[in-house]
This record gives structure tokens, sequence and C-alpha cells, in this order.
């Protein structure tokens, strides 16, 4: 894994009506670096502990 490449969040977004989002994915390809929420403060870290690239998916945002 490399430290170095870190992200908060896939995707910033204000929060006000009609911001909206489905069907969601984020992946860290070839365990490069970690996404630690897909939308805002949303969603799961990847990669997953023990999982090298398995996706993090969100259904709706919000």
């Amino acid at each position: 894994m490399n430290p170095t490449v870190h992200l908060d969040r896939a995707f910033e977004v204000p929060t006000t009506s009609g911001v909206r989002f489905r069907n969601m994915v984020t992946v860290s390809l070839n365990n490069q670096g970690f996404i630690d929420r897909i939308i805002n403060n949303v969603g799961e870290t990847v990669p997953k502990p023990g999982t090298n690239t398995a996706p993090s998916y969100l259904v709706s945002y919000p």
C-alpha cells in the first residue's frame, strides 16, 4: 500500500436540495492508495482491510 496516495473522499458535493447520487462506487486499483469515503462523509473506506482492491458501493445519497 502506498500511504502517500490518500483521499478524504472521492466526491465532495454541496448539501442542498436537488443534489442526489445513485449507484456510486469507489475502488483502489492495484492496492495503490486509500479513499476514506465515497461522498462527503458517507460510504466505506477502500480498500477494505484484507481485500486489496474490493470496491465500496453507495446505493443512494443523501
